[in-house]
């Protein structure tokens, strides 16, 4: 991963990738793609797209709810995976598939 990114596992049944981005010079969508492609092991091409998953305006509506962009935080589920980005630039990605 890149931009300063750190792969970290909690381990066991929960296991998890975290990173950690500026924003200013990537954007959170990228950021999921890139995780998911190395984390999974799968082409960009084979992944399910975003949109799919998150509406593409759900960034920016809730950084206008709030007065700092680092409190916010969005989850969601893409590829069978839980994806958490916080408005600080965490990234977290459960790697044991996610049943809703």
């Amino acid at each position: 991963m890149t931009d300063g990114s750190d792969k970290g596992g909690s381990g066991g049944d929960d296991e998890t990738v975290r990173a950690q981005y500026n924003w200013s010079s990537t954007a959170p969508s990228m950021a999921v793609i890139e995780m998911l492609r190395v984390a999974l092991g799968r082409e960009e091409a084979t992944l399910e797209p975003l949109f799919d998953s998150i509406a593409p305006d759900a960034f920016f509506r809730s950084k206008a709810a709030t007065e700092s962009a680092t409190d916010v935080v969005v989850s969601f589920t893409v590829a069978g995976r839980r994806v958490t980005i916080r408005g600080g630039g965490g990234v977290v990605i459960r790697l044991r598939p996610y049943d809703e």
